[in-house]
């Protein structure tokens, strides 16, 4: 990678999730050791910290379906119990007062709301049959509160036949290291041979954002790949 590739790559190395707080990580004394063993100069070093957000957040382990699964679960129930209510005080017998007095609460606030979607369509208009754009527009609420519904009892449903979410060999994290090592300094190319200067560097940079030893060599894989399919490869 040459320096300008490097230095485009790491101005955007962090995606807006990866800026929380939670993947925030930096170099302890051990990790700032082994870097200068391998050569790291502290210019690679200082580049290199800065992107160990990105790759905390590109390894995080997915969450749990049954976690996941809770909460479309939940969602499926409030969005049923939502447009019971709903349906209840549309449909509910006129002259009843309660009911009248709500039901005319309601279309008042969604001409307040969205005065465009209860606009009055002429050609309705009739001596015959009662017509209120304002009914029309709570209708469409209640046919998407059953379209939220039914959305998340499929998600669930999928979600339960699927396997868990693991945490994939992304090969933007590697890239980001291999840009931080190619703006200045001695180069270092990318390379998955188990103790090539790369390897370990990528190695010492995976352990400092997970918090454990933890081998890139799967990601180091993906990487190479990527740039062997490159067209000017």
């Amino acid at each position: 990678m040459n320096s300008e590739s490097a230095e485009s790559l790491l101005a955007h190395a962090l995606p807006p999730a990866a800026r929380h707080d939670r993947f925030r990580r930096s170099f302890d004394a051990h990790h700032r050791k082994e870097l200068v063993r391998f050569g790291v100069t502290p210019a690679q070093t200082e580049r290199l910290e800065r992107i160990l957000p990105a790759i905390a957040y590109y390894t995080t382990q997915g969450p749990r379906l049954a976690d996941v699964n809770v909460l479309l679960e939940r969602l499926a129930k409030d969005a049923h119990k939502a447009s019971t209510a709903l349906r209840t005080l549309l449909d509910a017998p006129e002259h009843e007062q309660a009911h009248d007095e709500s039901r005319l609460r309601l279309f008042e606030a969604l001409l307040e709301l969205h005065p465009e979607r209860c606009e009055i369509d002429p050609q309705r208009v009739s001596f015959f049959h009662r017509y209120d754009p304002r009914e029309d527009e709570a209708r469409r609420l209640l046919s998407a509160l059953a379209d939220v519904e039914s959305a998340a009892s499929r998600a669930c449903e999928r979600s339960s036949t699927a396997e868990q979410t693991r945490a994939k060999s992304h090969d933007y994290p590697v890239g980001l290291i291999d840009a931080a090592l190619s703006v200045d300094g001695p180069q270092v190319p990318p390379s998955e041979s188990v103790g090539s200067a790369f390897f370990e560097i990528a190695g010492i940079c995976y352990a400092a954002a997970r918090g454990a030893s933890t081998e890139p060599l799967r990601a180091i894989r993906a990487y190479l790949s990527t740039l062997n399919s490159r067209p000017e490869n």
